[in-house]
């Protein structure tokens, strides 16, 4: 039993206290839910498409790496004006999950602000939503490393993720190589159960 700490007119009251600790977030697992580094055949799982019909080429991996603009067999090329491609993993579960992040190496190297890679995600035929987008020129040739938060679409199991590139009208291709990635991994996580929230109980006696 405790005594309020601050004066009081009248006779003390006796107050109990209990407070129901937490208890902490445990990881029971890590799992790759996808990866691919572009050493198979193409198109493979992906779905490979435009959003216009004037050009042939699109995304693909000639060199073990993926290309927004590429032939399959015969190599990449400089891309043209007006070029919209994408490329999508389609049906992705990630039910049993907590969390879950997208991981992949990157080369941008466009005209600044006019041409734009991006990655998107969406529960299966839901409204796409950007993740992250890059615009620019490449100083130095060398790949990065980008990690994304997909713990947003944690819990469904039709989850699609998509690389889209796009071109404006004017000053496309060369000097610009344009996008590739590889190394692309899905992983998710998960917790035991959500934390206990403090409770404080205070009954005068």
């Amino acid at each position: 039993c405790r005594t309020m700490a601050y004066p009081q007119k009248g006779p003390q009251k006796c107050w109990n206290f209990s407070l129901e600790r937490l208890k902490p977030r445990v990881l029971l697992s890590v799992t790759t839910v996808f990866a691919d580094d572009f050493s198979g055949s193409h198109p493979g799982d992906w779905e490979i498409g435009h959003d216009d019909a004037l050009y042939s080429l699109g995304w693909a991996w000639p060199d073990d790496y993926a290309h927004m603009y590429a032939h399959p067999t015969s190599g990449r090329q400089y891309y043209p004006n007006n070029l919209q491609v994408y490329m999508e993993k389609h049906d992705l579960d990630l039910t049993d999950y907590d969390t879950a992040s997208l991981s992949f190496s990157y080369i941008v190297d466009t005209e600044l602000d006019y041409d734009y890679f991006t990655v998107r995600a969406r529960v299966e035929n839901g409204q796409w939503y950007d993740l992250w987008y890059e615009s620019g020129p490449a100083s130095i040739t060398v790949w990065l490393e980008k990690t994304l938060d997909l713990s947003f679409f944690a819990g469904h199991s039709d989850v699609d993720i998509q690389f889209y590139f796009d071109s404006d009208f004017l000053y496309s291709g060369y000097p610009y190589d344009g996008v590739f990635i590889d190394d692309i991994v899905l992983t998710a996580e998960k917790f035991n159960d959500a934390p206990n929230i403090p409770s404080f109980v205070s009954v005068p006696s």
